[in-house]
C-alpha cells in the first residue's frame, strides 16, 4: 500500500503523477499495481503494527519515527531517495524480498 503525503485518501493519482517522473516506465507500471491507503495526521496511523511490514520512505516526521521506535519497528523503514535513485526503489523492493521483515515481540 502507499503510504506517502502523496496519497491519504486511498487515491493514487497524485503519489503517480508525482513518481511517473523519477521512474523507468517498466517500474512505473509496477508501482501503478499499489493500493492507496488512509491516513489523518500522521503516515504510521496506516500500518498495522500486528503484521510483518516494510516501508520505503524519503523523510519521517520525528512523531512518526517516535511511533515506530515505540513499536519496535523503526528497522522496518528503508530509506528511500527517489529524486537521486528513482530507479533503485525496485532494486531495494528485490533486495528486501529475500530478508525476514521484523516484527515486534508479543510483549511489545
Amino acid at each position: 500500500m502507499w503510504l506517502t503525503t502523496h496519497c491519504r485518501e486511498e487515491n493514487t493519482t497524485h503519489v503517480l503523477t508525482h513518481l511517473k517522473r523519477s521512474l523507468h516506465p517498466v517500474n512505473y507500471e509496477l508501482v501503478t499495481r499499489i493500493r492507496g491507503t488512509r491516513w489523518q495526521t500522521l503516515k504510521t496511523e496506516a500500518i498495522n503494527f500486528s503484521q510483518a511490514f516494510i516501508w520505503f520512505d524519503d523523510y519521517l516526521l520525528e512523531a512518526e519515527k517516535i511511533v515506530l521506535i515505540e513499536k519496535g519497528c523503526l528497522e522496518n523503514r528503508i530509506a528511500i531517495d527517489l529524486p537521486r535513485f528513482g530507479n533503485n526503489i525496485c532494486r531495494a523492493i528485490n533486495e528486501t524480498s529475500t530478508i525476514t521483515i521484523p516484527m515486534k515481540s508479543s510483549s511489545q
